[in-house]
């Protein structure tokens, strides 16, 4: 089965979410991969949070 990295915590997963979460993405076409883990930290109070799908494999 394939993986992919998390952007944050640098360990593979094979279910990714797809975010946007810095003032600097928004600007920019930057879609970034974090696990559910990071994800659940990134999202809580962020005003940059932006949800753009899920990868499996």
């Amino acid at each position: 089965m394939k993986e992919k990295k998390c952007n944050e915590c640098k360990i593979g997963y094979k279910k990714m979410f797809r975010i946007k979460y810095k003032e600097l993405h928004y600007s920019n076409k930057i879609w970034l991969f974090v696990c559910e883990s990071c994800l659940k930290l990134i999202k809580k109070n962020n005003s940059f949070y932006r949800y753009g799908g899920t990868w499996k494999k």
